[in-house]
């Protein structure tokens, strides 16, 4: 029997790579294994929104995500066969000016095998490599380790997290149920080679009512490819998705004509969207992250905010320095966002893929709320309020409410640029914010700037008033804002004094 981490991932997707680097910049070991023989290929779960860009700000990886990364193009929709010309178009994802309350506002693309190459990278800085062909084949988890077996070989760790998808082993193995629906419409899906049909735009043709192509085009290494999705009530998905001569064909019979050339397949499969939920994300010293949200570009987004939620506490428990029962809290705190993003999910589904009925074109429009910079735990029993605790009888939307204009604890921590360090240097609310530590805003009357800060303490002016703003503190007040690792509020304080009241939650006495 070996052991040689302190955790072990299951799955080498966006939210096991992420939740990897996250533990590895707290100094958890990690192993990471994949029962594929590779990362995905191809772009499917390529959106990604705002709120994922804030984290991957505070996880310090933003940089080279937007070197990656392309806008949303609006969609041109056509009939199936296509006429004259697209009969509508519409921002799914409408480009918006940038706004200080949030580091980013809008929604890119960002393929997932470009995604999980740039953690698969970012992981390997730390020695971490990620072991393909490598099943997790069972588990047995006792009171303070996992013994797992892999391929033949028995290992034991502290903790095990699965990060394996909607089939997942970890949870089959751990005897946590579906509850929900599976929906009966398919979609084939995947990349292919296309010319004569310029970078980035996104075409639909017809509806599920009858057959729709969505065809969204994107270029890598110099090649122009397209991410197709196409069903309806007449197109045999399994059909299409079983050879490239068979692909092709229904997508020339959707379309209607052969503007567009089909080169090399890159990528294929039958995608059918699930909506269940379980009822906990853990058990003892085993996790999930992922795996839970079908469609609206949730899904990725969702399973990379599960990683930052449970690493930070993960880490402190694993070391000591808090008590098991903070891991209770990761299950309270996603649990009612996931429902809140399935059921959205659901509605989406209804409006573009229910084959009984026309979809009107507006239905591909999302909302705000989609972004995620909504998301809150208002609700959690870890979050402290003392300036506007939520009442007893408040039912805060996990989903939406942090998008109410009102800043509780337990929201996603605003942005707020222009603050000026006595050195003149020019900072903002998440250039102080990092996965492994908490962060702690101090607004104090007055002007003067402290003169015996040590090395983890910065006194700055909010030139601009965004800090007094977002944070909704009146000039002259005394406030205390403890932001966590995961960048959301901990607490909001009237005094430091009170600031144990807080981490007496969070830290082992």
């Amino acid at each position: 029997m070996t052991s040689n981490a302190d955790v072990l991932i299951v799955g080498a997707g966006p939210a096991g790579l992420a939740l990897a680097l996250l533990l590895l910049k707290n100094g958890i070991s990690v192993r990471i294994i994949e029962k594929g023989n590779s990362l995905s290929v191809g772009q499917r779960g390529a959106t990604i929104h705002p709120r994922t860009l804030e984290l991957y700000k505070i996880l310090g990886i933003l940089p080279e995500v937007e070197k990656r990364m392309v806008h949303t193009p609006d969609l041109k929709i056509f009939t199936s066969p296509e006429g004259d010309g697209p009969i509508k178009e519409v921002g799914i994802l409408p480009f918006m000016e940038e706004q200080p309350q949030y580091h980013r506002i809008n929604s890119y693309q960002f393929g997932q095998d470009t995604h999980q190459g740039l953690l698969r990278d970012e992981i390997a800085k730390y020695g971490c490599l990620v072991e393909f062909n490598t099943p997790l084949e069972s588990f047995e988890a006792h009171s303070n380790s996992v013994t797992a077996c892999i391929s033949g070989e028995t290992a034991t760790f502290n903790w095990l997290v699965g990060a394996d998808g909607a089939r997942s082993t970890v949870r089959k193995q751990l005897g946590l149920p579906f509850h929900g629906q599976s929906h009966a419409p398919s979609l084939a899906c995947g990349d292919i080679e296309v010319k004569g049909m310029a970078n980035d735009l996104w075409y639909i043709w017809g509806d599920t009512s009858h057959k729709m192509l969505s065809l969204r085009s994107f270029q890598v290494d110099g090649r122009q490819l397209g991410f197709f999705m196409m069903g309806g009530a007449k197109v045999d998905t399994v059909r299409a998705a079983e050879s490239r001569d068979n692909l092709v064909e229904t997508l020339y019979d959707i379309i209607g004509q052969r503007s567009i050339e089909f080169g090399d397949l890159i990528a294929c499969g039958v995608w059918k969207a699930n909506v269940r939920m379980i009822d906990k994300f853990g058990e003892g010293r085993v996790f999930l992250v992922g795996g839970k949200c079908p469609t609206g570009g949730q899904g990725m987004n969702a399973a990379v905010q599960d990683s930052f939620n449970l690493a930070w506490k993960l880490a402190l428990v694993h070391k000591g320095a808090s008590p098991p029962n903070l891991l209770q809290s990761y299950s309270t705190e996603r649990v009612p966002v996931i429902a809140a993003i399935l059921d959205m999910s659901t509605e989406i589904m209804r409006r573009n893929f229910a084959q009984d009925k026309k979809v009107e074109s507006s239905n591909w429009s999302r909302g705000f709320e989609v972004r995620q910079l909504g998301v809150n735990y208002r609700n959690s029993t870890i979050v402290v309020d003392q300036v506007t605790p939520t009442s007893k009888d408040e039912n805060a939307d996990p989903f939406r409410a942090g998008l109410d204009g009102r800043t509780r604890g337990g929201d996603r921590a605003p942005e707020a640029p222009n603050l000026i360090d006595p050195e003149g240097r020019v900072w903002s609310v998440y250039d102080f914010l990092d996965v492994t530590t908490h962060t702690i805003l101090f607004f104090t009357p007055g002007s003067t700037f402290g003169s015996s800060l040590d090395g983890d303490e910065r006194a700055v002016v909010d030139r601009d008033g965004y800090a007094y703003k977002h944070y909704q503190v009146q000039q002259g007040e005394t406030r205390i804002v403890i932001i966590r690792p995961d960048g959301y509020i901990g607490a909001l304080l009237e005094t430091e004094e009170d600031i144990p009241f807080y981490f007496r939650y969070i830290f082992s006495s």
